[in-house]
């Protein structure tokens, strides 16, 4: 974030685009409908460290050490091929996308 809160702020977006933001009044002249929404905006989270390639492997998360389930993921995901780690890599974006993460 570059500055204070906008007490009555909007967002402009085009398609799936996000243009502009700032106060809603400014963006109101350039928008071609409005929808107005209670609540806080804010920057997606960030998760600085995930590993999203491992996302077809989460089911290998239980409660215990954390040794035993590095062994369980690296005896799965040494069988995986090139185009396997493609698909479960898309799959963790997705995921972290669907839950906020940016």
């Amino acid at each position: 974030m570059t500055g204070p809160p906008f007490d009555d702020g909007g967002v402009l977006v085009s398609g799936e685009t996000i243009v502009a933001v700032g106060e809603a009044t400014a963006l109101r002249r350039r928008a071609d409908r409005e929808q107005r929404v209670d609540g806080v905006l804010l920057p997606g989270l960030v998760n600085a460290h995930t590993h999203l390639e491992l996302a077809d492997a989460g089911w290998l998360a239980q409660p215990g050490p954390h040794h035993r389930w590095q062994d369980a993921t690296d005896g799965l995901v040494s069988t995986w091929t090139p185009e396997q780690w493609k698909h479960s890599a898309r799959r963790g974006v997705l995921h972290a996308l669907r839950w906020g993460t940016t």
